[in-house]
């Protein structure tokens, strides 16, 4: 299930089969319905190769699991996508990686006394992540330039890519699959032949959701600093402070854990 946060944008992606055998189809659009099953929106779908549509979404503010379908017209006749496309829309605190109710019940509190303490943690802790990460972790849309000369590879600064809506060398197109190849996971463009002039790529960046690794570094260490307070009595904490937690062999575990959750997803700082 894709999760996203409320008024964020959302790439959907459908693939459409008849037969068994993926098919292109004309007029691709997709009806978008809330959560309480209003179509809210239809949009036209845009093609990628391999027989793939998409289009992005913004949701707005209202919470819960919305749902796509995409229809087009092939052999005369309308045909649907394979399956539907389901999202959940999170309410999360801005740049929280967790919600508050998430926090809650990874740490099983059931009141509501600690709700502006917690949301504290939350934040500060999802603010160092991120930092740690270098990198936003949401779907972005960014251009960018630079100037080649005879490069046969090039790295994009931001990855992984969803996908290139344009990219040109001194304005001339080039074409995926033919002119050049896109590692995704890696930014990697290692180009069919030397290229030479001025690159310009508009590309779409980051993830669908945040990475559940991610999620679950978030609150082991805000569980940490959550029941330090509530050991120790304190009415502040410096947050991530690891050098006041007091068994030496409990902190390193702790980062050791929140580490090897972290470094997948860490940007390599080129």
């Amino acid at each position: 299930m894709i999760r996203v946060r409320a008024n964020d944008t959302v790439l959907l992606k459908f693939t459409f089969h008849d037969n068994g055998e993926p098919v292109e189809v004309t007029e691709p659009r997709a009806d978008i319905y809330d959560p309480f099953r209003n179509l809210i929106a239809t949009t036209s779908l845009a093609a990628t190769s391999g027989f793939q549509y998409y289009t992005y979404f913004t949701p707005g503010s209202t919470v819960g699991t919305y749902f796509a379908v995409a229809y087009g017209t092939y052999g005369g006749r309308t045909i649907y996508s394979t399956s539907q496309v389901s999202f959940d829309v999170v309410p999360y605190t801005p740049l929280a990686l967790v919600t508050l109710e998430e926090a809650k019940s990874y740490l099983q509190i059931k009141g509501n006394d600690d709700d502006d303490l917690l949301e504290t943690i939350i934040f500060g802790v999802s603010r160092l992540i991120l930092d740690y990460l270098h990198r936003p972790l949401l779907v972005e849309e960014v251009e960018e330039r630079e100037t080649l000369s005879s490069a046969l590879v090039y790295y994009l600064s931001n990855y992984p890519v969803v996908s290139i809506s344009e990219i040109t060398v001194s304005e001339t197109s080039l074409t995926e699959g033919t002119d050049y190849y896109l590692d995704s996971d890696t930014g990697r463009i290692t180009f069919a032949a030397a290229q030479s002039g001025s690159l310009y790529v508009r590309y779409t960046y980051g993830f669908q959701q945040i990475p559940e690794p991610v999620r679950l570094a978030c609150l082991k260490v805000v569980a940490a600093l959550y029941n330090l307070h509530s050991k120790e009595g304190y009415s502040r904490r410096q947050i991530m402070s690891y050098v006041e937690v007091p068994d030496p062999r409990a902190r390193e575990k702790l980062l050791y854990e929140v580490k090897s959750l972290l470094d997948p997803y860490r940007k390599a700082v080129r």
